[in-house]
């Protein structure tokens, strides 16, 4: 009777399981961290998209690639001294300067480019930034229009329905005054305006109907360039 009673609470504990170490020493299970470690993959910015570069002291920009036709370059320079900003291209060639003021400033330029890679060298003493973009709308304002300024700018795109068109232009800063009109090839297709302020001119120009053109000023002061 004991050895039966004996074998019989042996068999319940086995049954069960209680007390056995594998049960005990199972280690619980723990849900994985999430990788929260920084990508070191350059923000995409599109196909389209623009390419930022920005920077706070006098260096070169990193490279970036660029597709045949015109680029605008957008910048904002916000040191008390000069600020000055050369596009090179991959062999270290001098292909435009895009920026050479003695302040702070906020403007704009367009450049024709090939493809191919460049880089953007900058001279200043403060925080700065360029935003390059070589988007052309799809649809596009005609003429007549006019553009104002105090600073350098690249205009936006417009079209002609194809006629002599008049450029009158007036400024009445005392740096030098130059006015260019590009296609979205990145070709120059004249230089309307080129000469010291004060300066007021009107050039007549034959625009053709379907291409796309932008004006390019260079000036430090007030300007004005209506397109009839």
């Amino acid at each position: 009777m004991l050895v039966g009673a004996l074998l019989l609470a042996l068999l319940g504990v086995s049954a069960c399981g209680c007390g056995g170490k594998e049960q005990a020493g199972k280690p619980a299970t723990t849900p994985a961290a999430p990788d929260t470690q920084p990508s070191g993959k350059p923000a995409d910015n599109g196909p389209t998209g623009p390419i930022i570069l920005s920077g706070g002291t006098s260096q070169a920009s990193q490279p970036f690639r660029l597709s045949k036709g015109v680029a605008v370059f957008s910048f904002r320079y916000s040191g008390g001294a000069g600020f000055k900003a050369v596009l090179l291209d991959s062999t270290g060639r001098q292909v435009d300067v895009l920026a050479d003021v003695n302040t702070s400033v906020s403007g704009s330029t367009a450049a024709g480019v090939t493809d191919g890679q460049y880089v953007v060298d900058v001279e200043a003493t403060g925080a700065w930034e360029i935003d390059v973009d070589q988007d052309v709308p799809e649809v596009l304002p005609y003429t007549p229009l006019s553009f104002t300024g105090n600073a350098p700018e690249a205009t936006e795109f417009f079209q002609s329905p194809g006629k002599n068109t008049a450029f009158e232009m007036n400024f009445t800063g005392s740096s030098n005054f130059t006015v260019k009109l590009l296609d979205s090839r990145g070709e120059v297709v004249k230089t309307v305006a080129d000469a010291p302020g004060p300066y007021s001119t009107t050039v007549t120009l034959p625009l053709i109907s379907g291409v796309s053109y932008l004006v390019d000023v260079e000036a430090v002061g007030p300007w004005t360039v209506t397109v009839d």
